[in-house]
């Protein structure tokens, strides 16, 4: 009874990193899906992420390409104009990135991190009966990806 007690546990345990990399990927827009928001709370970090992966020539090709929207006198038109950019260089600029991934743009790659981290607290926190505690570090990553696959 008390080694179902410790996978029940485990697998309760693999919800906290999936619920927070949710929240994170909400937060910060979805820079790797196809919606991506200009409007969320922590856009300007993965803006920040996108546009420093961008080659140079490439970010100046796409202000050329949106500066009769950015340059227009309608203020709405502008608005308009420095949203599609942010986006376009969203798009452009995920195609660049290396460790960026792991960092907060690819929800899958942030949840491994944050899986070790809390699989090392729950290992000094939380004690297994029957399981080895270090079965922290390899369950919880399994069922946390599984988690975050059907949110």
């Amino acid at each position: 009874m008390q080694i179902i007690l410790d996978i029940i546990t485990c697998v309760l345990l693999a919800m906290i990193p999936a619920a927070f990399n949710y929240f994170f990927d909400y937060c910060v827009g979805h820079p790797m899906s196809d919606e991506i928001s200009t409007k969320a709370i922590l856009f300007r970090y993965s803006y920040f992420l996108a546009k420093r992966a961008l080659p140079e020539e490439k970010y100046k090709q796409l202000v050329a390409g949106f500066a009769p929207l950015l340059n227009n006198d309608d203020p709405d038109k502008r608005k308009d104009g420095k949203d599609q950019l942010k986006k376009a260089v969203m798009i452009s600029g995920r195609k660049h990135f290396f460790y960026e991934q792991a960092i907060g743009m690819c929800p899958f790659c942030t949840n491994f991190w944050v899986c070790q981290a809390c699989s090392l607290l729950f290992y000094f926190t939380i004690p297994l009966a029957f399981i080895n505690p270090l079965f922290y570090f390899i369950m919880i990553p399994i069922f946390s990806h599984t988690y975050l696959r059907k949110l």
